[in-house]
């Protein structure tokens, strides 16, 4: 095996991969993960650096709106605890937010609320029939708003 390919496998296998769909699996999942990361800290073994949640969106619309009020608060409590993992734990959270139409312009699935939650809101679109992308800070504790960079976008 070449050394290209030992570290890839070695980089593989320390991912771990939980699927959730609900957000009553994901506040499972988040509880098992801080139970998780404070024994790390007490028997100083290795430590998670980044945790990613791809499409919080579909997690939290189901109980958004409508006749379920609680929706709004879970989706505050989802918040609260990502930036306590985060801040208690020295670690890197991303979270995806689908975008939906809005009177012609998009804008994130989980509206308003959840424009608070995040430290970085970035916008990542595809430029139609292309691999070109574009990033764009929303807002960011230290760079301004509104700026861009393009990049290109490799498929597998």
């Amino acid at each position: 095996m070449q050394p290209k390919d030992m570290r890839l496998k070695r980089v593989m296998s320390s991912i771990i991969c939980e699927s959730v769909f609900d957000i009553f699996a994901l506040f499972e999942v988040l509880d098992r993960l801080e139970v998780s990361l404070n024994c790390k800290v007490t028997n100083g073994s290795n430590k998670i650096c980044l945790l990613i949640i791809d499409s919080v969106s579909s997690l939290l619309a189901p109980i958004i709106g409508g006749k379920n009020s609680q929706g709004r608060s879970m989706m505050i409590s989802v918040a609260m605890i990502l930036k306590k993992l985060a801040h208690k734990h020295n670690l890197s959270v991303l979270v995806t937010n689908h975008m939906v139409a809005g009177n012609g312009a998009p804008k994130p699935a989980l509206g308003e609320s959840w424009k608070a939650a995040p430290h970085i809101r970035l916008m990542i679109s595809r430029d139609r029939g292309s691999n070109i992308c574009t990033a764009t800070t929303l807002k960011h504790t230290l760079l301004a708003c509104g700026r861009h960079m393009k990049f290109q976008f490799l498929p597998s």
